[in-house]
């Protein structure tokens, strides 16, 4: 019993290491903020989604912008073309 319990406190020591590691090890993420100076088409974004492809889609005010990596292109909401999702309540739609 002693064995198995020296045993545990051991696991969960490597465990505790792993955990700390991991919070040091998040600070080499590098974010940089995109703006209407790199493309996007207005500083107030809606809603940000990820396509399968991993392109990036923003919603803003009057449009849907889809990011690449290195550029955007452009889709104008229409309003006239909308449609209502059954059972949704929330207040952004893409």
């Amino acid at each position: 019993m002693k064995f198995i319990n020296h045993k545990m406190k051991h696991i969960l020591l490597l465990v505790a290491l792993f955990s700390c590691y991991q919070l040091l090890v998040q600070d080499n993420f590098v974010f940089s903020p995109i703006n209407t100076s790199n493309g996007l088409s207005d500083n107030r974004v809606r809603a940000i989604t990820q396509l399968s492809d991993g392109r990036m889609v923003f919603a803003t005010e009057g449009l849907v912008n889809i990011y690449d990596g290195t550029e955007f292109s452009y889709l104008h909401a229409n309003d006239s073309k909308a449609y209502d999702l059954p059972n949704y309540n929330g207040f952004h739609h893409f």
